[in-house]
């Protein structure tokens, strides 16, 4: 592994994964703009603002990141290989699976306030937060179609249509908050409307892009039946970075609620320290996003030595860039309290965990190079293994024992943080470095090659025919002859496409019964808020309030009908 080949794959990786970085600095912006307008409107709308869009990045942007993470890898190896028109199949499983999680984020969505209240929120905050979600579900349906297509463009190399695409969904949703919030007065409702636009347009402007700058050309054959098989390995890959980034989402959380636990100022110190660390999550997203691409070409055009050294590379820079993110964080950490105003105790808080701050981030950038490699081969169910021995087998009994056990309080609550990142970056570089990638790599090769045609074979093997008969071998030689004499008799008779279809038809029926039996029971149970009484049985109308609070009045809509 000479210096300049090294230097050429670190270029590679800044000039693929930095643009990635900022589209996904962009997009973050989203939220904290449509709070910002949400903090005039009181207290109550704001707490129920910031409620829901909890719940929105805890379902919908969980679904949506597992697709992408899901989608990748497959992408990526087909490019790779030789019939790259394949590239189409999987975005069409990748839209479907997008629209199948989509109908279980609307299950929630419809009795969220119900949910929330029995969870012991306020019940005039819940009934608030549900309405927000209900307007929100367009823009549901918008961001998992729009991270299938993400992870497409990604892939084939085209990273500047999807970072104007990011910038114009900002400004649209920066300008409608202002126009239908404050200009309007249409308050929360006005303030969800905005951002379920403005979510709406990702999708559709990246469409116009792949269609307009004529990306698909190579890799997209049309619409075909083909995108309804073989939907086990797909979904194999996809659920396990459904519970991994679950799991990630759940630590974030669990660490508030704790110090929620502990004191007001623990909390206060604690949502600034996962705000800086969510900030320097960004940069391991754009270059984790260029090496499952680069690694998946690599795979399967079987360059595994090319491959290694790309592995190590990206190891050696993460975790330069952790170390020198990690040491900024700690010499600011007497100015970042200013800028978050935090008060005199929670800045003595925040400047004691500051160290662990450092340490804790500086080993999760490091371990990300490690995550890409075991998704670009996907080797999904080792991270997600990884991830529940570091954070909840290590990590957080050790957090928890000496944050209340021992009485440390938050200073016990982050040693078992930074003992997470590290016993997780220990784990993932042991298991990344110690995989055979020259198998990996004959495996992914012929995976892209022979995987659609070996979908006819395993999709519904008794509607097929027997194969000639061969002589046992285990080469690849032969096995794709096998598939050949299958494909020969499948692909020239569409009956067999159309019975992969029908047998999806009760997963489609199984999602529509869900969906009706949601709605009704929100009809039959809405959510109710205490009267004078302390009674629940008023329903909270649009247009009053049960108690008072700095509001805009809000008038009758269409909504009201089901909200």
């Amino acid at each position: 592994m000479t210096v300049v080949e090294s230097a050429r794959e670190l270029a590679w990786i800044m000039r693929r994964g930095m643009p990635m970085s900022a589209t996904q600095l962009f997009y973050c912006m989203m939220m904290p703009v449509t709070l910002a307008f949400c903090g005039a409107l009181g207290t109550e709308d704001l707490d129920a603002a910031g409620l829901s869009l909890s719940i929105f990045q805890l379902t919908v942007e969980n679904c949506a990141s597992s697709v992408r993470w899901g989608l990748m890898p497959f992408l990526a190896q087909t490019i790779g290989g030789s019939k790259k028109h394949r590239v189409g199949n999987f975005v069409q499983r990748g839209l479907l699976t997008s629209v199948l999680l989509t109908c279980f984020n609307w299950t929630l969505v419809m009795n969220a306030g119900n949910l929330l209240i029995l969870l012991g929120q306020d019940p005039v905050i819940s009934v608030k937060a549900e309405r927000f979600l209900i307007i929100l579900m367009p823009g549901s349906l918008s961001m998992n179609l729009y991270d299938a297509l993400n992870a497409y463009t990604d892939a084939v190399g085209y990273l500047w249509p999807t970072f104007v695409v990011r910038c114009v969904s900002l400004g649209a949703n920066t300008l409608l908050q202002y126009l239908l919030v404050t200009v309007a007065g249409l308050g929360l409702t006005g303030s969800a409307l905005g951002l379920s636009i403005s979510l709406c347009l990702l999708p559709i402007l990246q469409t116009a892009f792949i269609w307009g700058l004529n990306i698909h050309r190579d890799t997209w054959s049309g619409w075909s039946t083909r995108a309804f098989m073989d939907w086990g390995k797909f979904l194999y890959t996809v659920m396990p970075c459904l519970l991994t980034q679950s799991l990630w989402y759940l630590g974030t959380e669990y660490g508030n609620f704790l110090a929620g636990l502990i004191g007001k100022a623990e909390i206060a110190a604690e949502s600034v320290l996962f705000q800086l660390n969510v900030i320097a999550f960004l940069i391991p997203v754009g270059i984790g996003s260029a090496l499952i691409s680069r690694i998946g070409y690599y795979l399967s055009t079987q360059q595994p030595e090319k491959l290694v050294r790309l592995v190590l590379t990206s190891l050696a820079f993460m975790g330069t860039m952790g170390a020198v993110i990690g040491i900024i964080f700690f010499l600011l950490r007497y100015e970042v309290p200013r800028i978050f105003s935090l008060e005199p105790e929670a800045t003595e808080l925040y400047v004691a965990m500051s160290p662990y701050l450092s340490i804790y981030t500086a080993f999760q950038l490091a371990a990300y190079p490690s995550i890409a490699a075991l998704r670009a081969c996907n080797s999904h169910l080792h991270t997600l293994l990884m991830n529940v021995i570091g954070y909840y087998v290590i990590g957080a009994p050790l957090g928890i024992s000496l944050a209340f056990a021992a009485g440390w309080g938050l200073n016990g609550l982050w040693v078992g943080f930074a003992t997470s990142s590290v016993s997780f970056f220990i784990l993932l570089a042991i298991c990344a470095l110690r995989l055979d990638w020259r198998g990996r790599a004959t495996a992914a090769h012929f995976n892209a090659e022979m995987e659609t045609d070996m979908e006819l074979i395993s999709e519904r093997r008794p509607l097929l025919p027997e194969p000639e008969p061969s002589e046992p071998t285990g080469s690849q030689e032969n096995t794709a002859k096998v598939a050949s004499s299958y494909l020969l008799s499948a692909s020239t008779n569409g009956a067999k496409q159309r019975n992969a279809v029908r047998s999806k038809l009760p997963v489609l029926f199984g999602l529509v019964t869900v969906l009706a039996a949601s709605l009704t029971l929100r009809l039959l149970v809405p959510p109710r808020v205490p009267d004078e009484s302390g009674h629940h049985g008023t329903r909270l109308r649009l247009s009053s309030t049960p108690r008072r609070c700095s509001q805009v009045s809000m008038p009758q809509s269409w909504l009201e009908s089901f909200i």
